[in-house]
């Protein structure tokens, strides 16, 4: 019986930790600003086509789903999931178009799927990661030398 609460406890523990794991991505760029003010972080803006960019979809895989990417970025970063889905089954509603629109000709004027920016807490561009195939590591490596 002590032996089952055990078991119990531990994968319960374990559940709350995985996804207390998972990153919060806001798809409101005032909002993001507001928190990032508050909490005193960088913007990690994203730029994606989540239903028809191969590239975005690896970066999922190679980076952003990754434990030691979010250990890294988890207190560094406020997350902005900016997305321009092409299939209508996974259309925005029409603010969120206009919305992610507006900043995709603010901030990623070339139109580069996927991209990846760095912003301060004022929306002021930082820099911009070079999304090419690569390590988790090596991805880690680009953000930072963009922060520092």
């Amino acid at each position: 019986m002590i032996m089952r609460r055990l078991l119990m406890i531990l994968f319960l523990g374990s559940f709350f930790l995985s996804s207390s794991q998972e990153l919060e991505w806001i798809s409101d760029f005032g909002a993001a600003k507001k928190q990032a003010n508050q909490e005193e972080k960088l913007i990690f803006m994203r730029f994606t086509g989540s239903d028809w960019c191969a590239n975005c979809i690896r970066i999922d895989t190679t980076l952003l789903e990754k434990p030691t990417f979010k250990d890294f970025a988890r207190d560094q970063f406020i997350f902005l999931y900016l997305d321009f889905p092409s299939k209508k089954e996974n259309a925005l509603s029409e603010a969120q178009v206009k919305h992610n629109q507006k900043l995709l000709e603010k901030y990623n004027p070339a139109k580069a799927f996927p991209a990846i920016l760095v912003l301060d807490p004022k929306g002021r561009l930082l820099g911009q990661m070079n999304v090419r195939p690569n390590s988790t590591e090596g991805y880690i490596d680009l953000i930072k030398e963009i922060v520092n």
